[in-house]
C-alpha cells in the first residue's frame, strides 16, 4: 500500500475502486458458496465466515451505483430481470427443486433495496417542498422514511428475499449514513450484533467488511458494467454442476465425479470411477413421484450389511438439506412386507459435519415408499443426536423406507439401521 508522510505522521491513502471491491465481493461469495455448497466441518464453517464479507460490500456499491447512476429506470430493470433469470439457477443449485420458496436469490433483496432509497429520496423531495416549521418537517421526513422501510422489508420478508429485514437495515444505514463513514460504521455494527447475536461467530465476520468499504476511493476502477450479473448464475451453474448430488436411493446415488463426499474415504476406494451398480431407473420413478429431484444419471451401490437378524446396517452418508435417501435391501430391491408389519429405523447425525449454529436445528423426516409414492411424512424422535422411526405396514407390498434432511445445513447420516419385525 502507498503511503504519505507527513512529520511524524503516516497517512494510507485510500485505494480501493469501486471495481476492487466488487472483486472482493465477488471472491468472498464464492468461497461462501463453496463452503455451503460442496465442503462440510470445520473447512466449511471458514468459508462461510469469509462469505460474511459479500453481502456488506454489494450493499456498499449498491447505494454508490444509486448516487452516480444516470438512469434509474434501467438500474431497476436489470436488477429485476435477473432476479428473475437467476432465481431458477438459484433454487436448483440450493435446493435442486424448481421453484423453491425457501429462499430468494440475492438480486431480489438488491432490487427492493435500491427501490428503498429511491423511495427515501422521494419522502425527503416532498417534505422539502412543503412550508412546514423546521421541526415539523424534519418529523414528518423522519416518518414517512420509517414507513418506507418498513414496507419495503416487509416486502423482503415475504418474497422471502435473501438476508430479508437484515440485508434492508444494511442497504438503509449504508444510504442514509452514507456521508458520516464512523456514524455508518457504528450503525451496522449494531445492526449486526441485535440480528445476530444468537447467530454465534461466523455472522460476525461480516463486521471485516467495514475495513475494505473504509478503503473505498470513489473511483470506479475497471469499466466491467455487467461482471457480477454475469458471474452470479455462471458460478451458480458450475458449483451446481461440482455438487454431490447427495440422493441415496436403491444404493448410494450420486455424481460419479464427487461420490467421495458421499461415503468415508476408505470405503470410496473400493468403488471402481464408472461403477454403475445401482439402479438409477427405479430410483428416478419413486424420486419424480416424490416431486422433488430430477434424472439421476448414475447409482452407486452401497449394500446394507445383515447385522442381526433382519437389522440391515449403512455406511455414512452425506445428505444436503433437502435431500431424500431411499433405502433398498441386497439385492437392489426394496422389502415384500405385509399388513401388520412393524419397521423400526434409527440412525444418527454426526455433530461435526454441522455448523456450531445448526446443532440445535436439526430436523429429519422419514417415509415410507409403496409402489413407487411415498405414503407419509413421519417427523424423527430424537435423543440427542439420535433419530428414530417406527412404522405399522398398513397393507401388503414392495416397499422402500426414505430419509429426509428437512434441516437447513448439511449433513452426515451414519450408523443407520433398519429393523424389520413380522408383528404378530
Amino acid at each position: 500500500m502507498q503511503e504519505k508522510t507527513t512529520g511524524c505522521r503516516v497517512r494510507y491513502r485510500k485505494q480501493l475502486s469501486s471495481f476492487s471491491l466488487k472483486l472482493i465481493a465477488i471472491i468472498s461469495m464464492t468461497v461462501d458458496h463453496i463452503g455451503v455448497l460442496l465442503l462440510s466441518g470445520d473447512v466449511a464453517i471458514i468459508c462461510r465466515a469469509i462469505g460474511r464479507l459479500a453481502f456488506p460490500i454489494f450493499c456498499f456499491l449498491l447505494v454508490e451505483g444509486y448516487i452516480h447512476t444516470r438512469r434509474f429506470d434501467r438500474y431497476l430493470l436489470r436488477l429485476g430481470v435477473f432476479a428473475f433469470l437467476c432465481e431458477s439457477i438459484y433454487d436448483y443449485t440450493f435446493f435442486r427443486s424448481v421453484p423453491a420458496w425457501q429462499d430468494q436469490n440475492i438480486f431480489v433483496l438488491l432490487f427492493l433495496g435500491l427501490l428503498m432509497m429511491f423511495l427515501l429520496d422521494k419522502t425527503t423531495q416532498f417534505c422539502s417542498e412543503k412550508n412546514w416549521v423546521l421541526i415539523y418537517r424534519n418529523g414528518a421526513t423522519a416518518f414517512l422514511q420509517c414507513v418506507v422501510f418498513a414496507v419495503l422489508a416487509a416486502l423482503a420478508v415475504f418474497f422471502r428475499a435473501n438476508y430479508g429485514i437484515y440485508g434492508m437495515a444494511v442497504i438503509a444505514i449504508f444510504y442514509l449514513l452514507r456521508t458520516n463513514p464512523i456514524l455508518r460504521a457504528m450503525a451496522f455494527i449494531i445492526v449486526v450484533c441485535v440480528t445476530h447475536w444468537q447467530d454465534g461467530w461466523v455472522q460476525f465476520a461480516a463486521l471485516l467488511a467495514l475495513v475494505p468499504i473504509g478503503m473505498y476511493s470513489g473511483e470506479r476502477g475497471y469499466k466491467l458494467k455487467y461482471t457480477f450479473y454475469i458471474y452470479y448464475p455462471l458460478h451458480l451453474l458450475i458449483i451446481a454442476q461440482l455438487m454431490i448430488v447427495p440422493l441415496v436411493g436403491i444404493g448410494v446415488v450420486a455424481d460419479v465425479n464427487h461420490r467421495e463426499a458421499v461415503v468415508s474415504a476408505d470405503l470410496f476406494k473400493s468403488i471402481p470411477v464408472m461403477e454403475e451398480n445401482g439402479n438409477p431407473e427405479l430410483f428416478n420413478a419413486i424420486v419424480q413421484n416424490f416431486g422433488s429431484w430430477g434424472e439421476v444419471k448414475r447409482a452407486l451401490l452401497l449394500d446394507p450389511e445383515l447385522v442381526d437378524g433382519e437389522i440391515y446396517g449403512y455406511t455414512d452418508i452425506f445428505m444436503s438439506n433437502g435431500a431424500p435417501l431411499l433405502l433398498c435391501s441386497e439385492n437392489v430391491e426394496g422389502w415384500y412386507l405385509s399388513a401388520g408389519n412393524i419397521v423400526n429405523c434409527s440412525f444418527a447425525v454426526s455433530q461435526e459435519s454441522l455448523s456450531i449454529n445448526s446443532r440445535e436445528n436439526v430436523n429429519m423426516l422419514f417415509f415410507p415408499v409403496l409402489n413407487g409414492n411415498y405414503i407419509e411424512l413421519k417427523d424423527g424422535v430424537a435423543q440427542g443426536s439420535v433419530f428414530s422411526f417406527a412404522f405399522t405396514v398398513p397393507s401388503e407390498g414392495m416397499y422402500y423406507f426414505g430419509i429426509m434432511n428437512a434441516s437447513s445445513d448439511k449433513i452426515v447420516v451414519e450408523d443407520i439401521s433398519l429393523k424389520i419385525e413380522t408383528g404378530t
